[in-house]
């Protein structure tokens, strides 16, 4: 990477760092103007080539962070790169904008520096980077150590990540033998208000010593002179609830035809975490049917050894939130999916006639869609949303649903069906009919299906087992499963 620009939403340019050599200004328009070739500047390409430059870009908010390269690199490479200077400016700003960047000036350009090694990057944990770095305040700066009375403006950069267990919605599910909801105290984690349940002892290891004797949070894995050899972690971290929770969260890709029947199926996951561990807790995950996930990617912490060996998640987990793991699901068969969906579509043609072929002389279409969560599901299916989108030629329709809203755009030609929790005892249906003029050809409608299913795993994929060690304190652990629709569509042609 020869430089690295950041523009804002008029392409004025905020931030310029240049790695190998002074760059002129001049690119930066360049790049612009392809960025104006677009109704919306989101649609732009990631990957643009000029005359003499690669120009590669991520956009965040509506900032531009844009890496000018002379030599062709690994495109992805270059993006994680970008990605990573967004991830580590949000642990020293509360929102990334123009402002906060020009409020922060001064770190910015240092954690420019140390980020990237003649434009390679070479240290992108946030962690290890605002040890080094601290947060800048234009007043702190000013009047000096003492401040304004009354105000804090010297907040740390972590502060801004809130507060334990921040962004964690209910229904978290136990990591040991069983579960309990009990109030949220010092013994347990839960409450029937927050749906969160505690995790039993089970898989609960401690070291009582730690790596250095005496310290309550455990060892610190410095090496010698202080280097910490955990560069994802902080030295000496203490947190005053000790806790960490895990997401596992499955989104499916599917298409389903005309019969009901599933075409074609495919599951991405992921296993993120919010970890508030005091101390280097040691911590080795365990699942229950790691054989049908497939192209698993992993967190620098994963020791990946252990994995290929025993299918055992080893690591030394980051402090807040961060994602552990990826992995796909390709084979249908594997995957199952929480509801059934059944389209029905039939048409009364109108009378043919000489001037106008029976293909296009419209008619009347029954509709009925017909969504059921499986008997078998112990949860609940929430915010479902189904989208019917109708062709152009489509001159009105009349379609009802026996729970939710239907709402319909008559310009847009779109039906938008919200249920806010799916009845367990029956099945939900949407019917009615569509009309369609002489002269317009009779095609179905699209539906595109959104949902979201909490303390489900539709390839039965589960944590049995969480063992921490190197530490001297009984932590709280949870974990939930969340499976939702990705591109989810049903043909009815």
């Amino acid at each position: 990477m020869q430089s690295l620009f950041i523009l804002n939403n008029a392409g004025e340019i905020i931030i310029e760092k240049h790695y190998r050599g002074l760059m002129n200004r001049s690119v930066c328009d360049q790049f612009w103007i392809e960025v104006l070739k677009y109704k919306d500047p989101k649609e732009a390409k990631p990957v643009i080539s000029i005359s003499k430059w690669y120009l590669i870009h991520v956009q965040h908010n509506t900032l531009f962070f844009l890496a000018v390269l002379q030599s062709e690199a690994p495109p992805l490479q270059v993006i994680e790169g970008l990605n990573s200077v967004v991830e580590v400016f949000k642990h020293y700003m509360s929102e990334i904008t123009e402002d906060s960047i020009k409020d922060q000036f001064v770190p910015v350009y240092q954690l420019l520096d140390e980020m990237f090694d003649y434009g390679i990057p070479f240290s992108t944990y946030p962690n290890a980077l605002t040890g080094m770095i601290g947060s800048s305040n234009v007043f702190k700066d000013l009047l000096g150590p003492g401040g304004i009375t009354g105000y804090d403006v010297g907040m740390e950069p972590n502060s801004f990540l809130g507060g334990s267990g921040s962004g964690f919605t209910p229904n978290r599910q136990n990591l040991g033998t069983g579960m309990r909801l009990t109030g949220f105290g010092s013994e347990s984690l839960g409450s029937p208000a927050t749906g969160r349940s505690s995790l039993t002892n089970t898989g609960i290891g401690s070291n009582t010593n730690g790596i250095a004797a005496g310290n309550a949070g455990g060892g610190n894995m410095a090496g010698v002179g202080g280097t910490n050899t955990v560069p994802w972690r902080s030295l000496e971290k203490e947190h005053t609830l000790n806790e960490v929770y895990f997401d596992i969260i499955e989104e499916i890709d599917c298409i389903i035809g005309r019969n009901g029947r599933i075409i074609t199926s495919e599951l991405f996951g992921t296993v993120t975490s919010e970890c508030n561990l005091s101390g280097t807790p040691h911590m080795s995950m365990f699942f229950n049917n790691t054989r049908v996930i497939e192209s698993v990617s992993f967190h620098p912490c994963v020791k990946l050894k252990d994995w290929d060996n025993a299918k055992v998640v080893n690591f030394i987990p980051p402090d807040g939130k961060f994602t552990l793991l990826d992995f796909t699901v390709s084979r249908a068969q594997n995957i199952d999916l929480p509801l059934f969906i059944t389209p029905v579509l039939n048409w009364n043609s109108n009378p043919p006639s000489k001037e106008i072929p029976i293909e296009l002389s419209g008619g009347t279409g029954n509709l009925q869609l017909t969504v059921a969560s499986k008997a078998y599901m112990k949860t609940d299916l929430e915010d479902i949303v189904i989208t019917v989108i109708f062709p152009k030629g489509v001159s009105s329709t009349s379609l009802v649903g026996t729970v939710g809203v239907v709402s319909y755009d008559e310009i847009a030609k779109v039906l938008v069906w919200r249920i806010k929790m799916l009845p367990r005892d029956k099945p939900s249906v949407l019917s009615g009919s569509i009309i369609v003029p002489s002269g317009s050809q009779r095609v179905g409608p699209t539906v595109e299906v959104q949902f979201t299913a909490m303390k489900y795993s539709a390839i039965g994929l589960t944590i049995d087992s969480l063992q921490i060690t190197e530490i001297n304190y009984k932590p709280r652990k949870a974990v939930r499963s969340i499976t939702k629709a990705g591109k989810f569509e049903v043909r009815l042609q």
